[in-house]
């Protein structure tokens, strides 16, 4: 997501934060409210794909163990005591 804090027009104190995938204004307000909402909607995004990160990841390194002979169990058990934060939520 392509947030952008954008002034209405030179004389006006009002703003509207600009989303560029979906090429269009989606709140309006003061340039304060603005990017308090783009840092919000921002820092929500990358929580987002954070998490998603740490799952494939997850899932990737119990894939490799179980190919080098683990049993599922015993490669999450390994994983939970070996890499413990990629269980944490």
């Amino acid at each position: 997501m392509a947030l952008s804090v954008l002034q209405l027009a030179p004389t006006s104190s009002d703003h509207v934060l600009y989303c560029s995938d979906q090429k269009k204004a989606i709140l309006c307000g003061t340039q304060a409210e603005m990017f308090d909402w783009k840092h919000k909607m921002e820092e929500a995004q990358q929580q987002i794909e954070n998490r998603l990160y740490l799952d494939r990841l997850r899932e990737d390194r119990k894939e490799l163990l179980i190919n080098c002979g683990h049993s599922k169990e015993s490669a999450t058990d390994f994983l939970k005591q070996q890499m413990p934060y990629l269980f944490n939520s």
